[in-house]
């Protein structure tokens, strides 16, 4: 089975290029799913890590799981710390999404990277519980 891999510029008028290419490479039954944990890791990759600084770089990988699913990744670039909370602002619900569409799905790396992936099921998931 074959990853496919891709880097794209971190700026926001790239999100659309990665969550096309991302719906173009997994089965049509988790379509939908992809593009929303796609966009919503590309999205706090962008926000939260030096990929959105200029020159920053967004590495997405799709990967065929021996179930028929598919693995969705996104690396960022890494930080300098934990992202500051913000109370005011609209958002923080991404990785509950991620949670309730994955099979599987987890945080990898540190300081000079993080790689948030998903397992996606070709069946419905059943929906898990943050941890």
């Amino acid at each position: 089975m074959t990853t496919l891999i891709r880097r794209y510029p971190g700026t926001r008028d790239q999100v659309p290029q990665i969550r096309a290419w991302t719906v173009e490479h997994v089965p049509a039954e988790v379509q939908d799913a992809a593009a929303l944990v796609v966009t919503e890791a590309a999205t706090n990759a962008l926000r939260h890590s030096r990929s959105g600084l200029p020159g920053g770089i967004i590495t997405v990988s799709v990967r065929p799981l021996d179930d028929g699913g598919v693995r969705i990744a996104v690396t960022d670039e890494g930080s300098t710390g934990a992202p500051a909370p913000e109370p005011d602002r609209d958002g923080g619900r991404g990785i509950h999404l991620i949670h309730a569409l994955a099979r599987d799905c987890g945080l990898a790396g540190g300081p000079n990277g993080h790689t948030v992936w998903a397992d996606l099921p070709t069946a419905p998931a059943r929906g898990r519980t943050p941890q």
